[in-house]
């Protein structure tokens, strides 16, 4: 029964390796996004496609991403190929600095073990790493990681944190924010595929870990991986949107919104009554600017499963913003196209929402070229 649930968990996460080629130092390409939402105001975001310099980071889905200062940090992620069926974990990291515009590889004698799916944060001057997960192609293991990492930006190192006390089980596709010197952790799919919904907080002074809410407790949003959040705290609340539940042989994707309120450890369901991300969107990037939750892209229902995909891809270039404070989504209409992207991340640097990794899929009619991996830079600005 394991062989095949990982089968069907690695035929969700797989990727195809059809390959793009992007060179550093390309024409940065502007488009202006307009959007309208029932009740709201007109705005603006700009999408801009970056022209950088040095070597970017190689093809790749899933990477852990965040920012510290004007750096964004790319770590690891999941080179896999329906062509060679086979799955490169990676355990790189790549520094883009947003000021020269120079993408780095960052040389490491020590770093954690390749893996896909971790999650990230940022916590002070360190990118922090938790958990993530490698997979065979042919179903017979799935191994998710339990453990913490924090690449020092000031020492350029990386040190694995060892709590003095036991924290969240190895999982993959959990979901990471920083505020007031804690790392907090929420779900993902442990060793066993089974999904999650427990809170863990890891106290950086401390060095321990609490959990705060239980796997199973109703109260909290039902077990998923993969959400879409921020990486911080916004008016003492940590906030999510959708991610997949496990059902049976089966991956629901959700499109609830919920928000967790550090003082009372309690969650709330924010989700409004109308004007949701329709349809649900999935494996996209998010990003906190101000007060509003940015997505983009992600896996939208329907699509084809030819040129060499086992089932259907549809990324799309949707973008939708959710408002903390009126708990209100808008779609942002786009006048110059952002990129099509599923499975990529972002971080934002000084407002900016800056996008990499991720692949898009084009096969009309059964014509390829199929997975076009992205090598590109983006930028959102509202």
């Amino acid at each position: 029964m394991l062989r095949r649930m990982i089968l069907i968990c690695v035929a969700a996460m797989a990727l195809i390796a059809a390959g793009s080629t992007a060179q550093a130092g390309s024409t940065a390409q502007v488009g202006s996004i307009s959007g309208s939402g029932a009740g709201l105001e007109d705005s603006n975001v700009t999408w801009e496609k970056l022209r950088t310099f040095g070597v970017p980071p190689s093809a790749r889905s899933m990477p852990a991403t965040a920012s510290v200062g004007k750096h964004l940090y790319v770590f690891g992620g999941v080179y896999d190929s329906f062509a060679t069926g086979q799955n490169t974990f990676l355990n790189d990291l790549y520094r883009l600095d947003t000021e020269t515009r120079r993408w780095t590889l960052v040389p490491s004698r020590v770093a954690p073990e390749p893996r896909a799916w971790a999650a990230a944060a940022a916590s002070e001057r360190s990118f922090v790493v938790f958990g993530g997960s490698q997979y065979n192609s042919e179903g017979t293991v799935f191994k998710a990681f339990d453990d913490l990492w924090a690449f020092d930006t000031t020492r350029q190192r990386w040190e694995q944190i060892r709590p003095v006390n036991p924290g969240p089980s190895g999982r993959s596709g959990s979901t990471a924010w920083t505020a007031g010197g804690k790392l907090y952790i929420f779900g993902g799919v442990d060793a066993t595929l089974s999904a999650l919904n427990d809170l863990w907080a890891y106290d950086f002074p401390q060095n321990t870990w609490t959990q705060l809410i239980e796997n199973g407790d109703p109260s909290a949003p039902s077990p998923r991986h993969v959400a879409m959040a921020g990486t911080h705290a916004v008016m003492g609340k940590l906030t999510l949107y959708g991610g997949e539940g496990v059902s049976g042989s089966s991956f629901p994707v959700l499109d609830d919104t919920w928000q967790y309120d550090i003082t009372t450890n309690t969650w709330a369901e924010i989700t409004p009554q109308a004007g949701n991300p329709d349809p649900p969107h999935n494996y996209g990037a998010a990003g906190l600017i101000g007060t509003r939750l940015y997505l983009h892209g992600g896996d939208i229902p329907g699509g084809e499963a030819d040129c060499g995909a086992p089932y259907p891809q549809n990324p799309t270039d949707h973008i939708w913003s959710f408002d903390l404070t009126t708990h209100t989504w808008r779609q942002h209409q786009a006048v110059g196209p952002p990129a099509r992207l599923k499975r990529h991340t972002a971080a934002v640097i000084a407002g900016k929402m800056y996008i990499t990794g991720g692949y898009d899929f084009q096969c009309a009619g059964g014509v390829g070229p199929g997975q076009i991996w992205n090598l590109d830079t983006y930028v959102l600005t509202p």
